[in-house]
C-alpha cells in the first residue's frame, strides 16, 4: 500500500464519519479509536503529548498540508480513526508509508 491507497480511501473515511480531529476529543474516545495518525511535522513537545495519552496504535506520516487536502482537515497534526474496516485499510495504508519514509 502506498501515498495511493490512503489517497483512495480518505475520503470514504470522512464521508463515514471515521475521522476524528481535536486532541481532547481522541483522548476521551479511548478504546473506540483503531489509531491516531500525527503528522511529520508535529513538536517534539506534542508527539510526547500524544504518545502518553492515547492507548491505541499511532503512526507518523504525511504532513499537515497533505492531511488538509485528502481529509479536509485544515491546520491539523492529529488525526484519530474510530474502529472500521476502513480504518483497518487506512492503517495498513498508513504503516506502509511510515516504513517507506525511513
Amino acid at each position: 500500500m502506498s501515498v495511493e491507497q490512503f489517497t483512495k480511501l480518505a475520503p470514504f473515511a470522512r464521508r463515514a464519519a471515521v475521522v476524528v480531529a481535536g486532541r481532547e476529543r481522541l483522548f476521551r474516545m479511548g478504546k473506540a479509536l483503531e489509531f491516531v495518525l500525527i503528522t511529520t511535522d508535529i513538536s517534539a513537545g506534542s508527539r510526547r503529548e500524544v504518545l502518553a495519552a492515547v492507548r491505541c496504535p499511532v503512526v507518523c506520516c504525511l504532513t499537515s498540508a497533505e492531511v488538509e487536502m485528502h481529509l479536509g482537515l485544515r491546520g491539523t497534526k492529529v488525526v484519530g480513526f474510530k474502529r472500521s474496516s476502513l480504518a483497518r485499510g487506512l492503517l495498513a495504508a498508513c504503516r506502509s508509508l511510515e516504513g517507506s519514509e525511513e
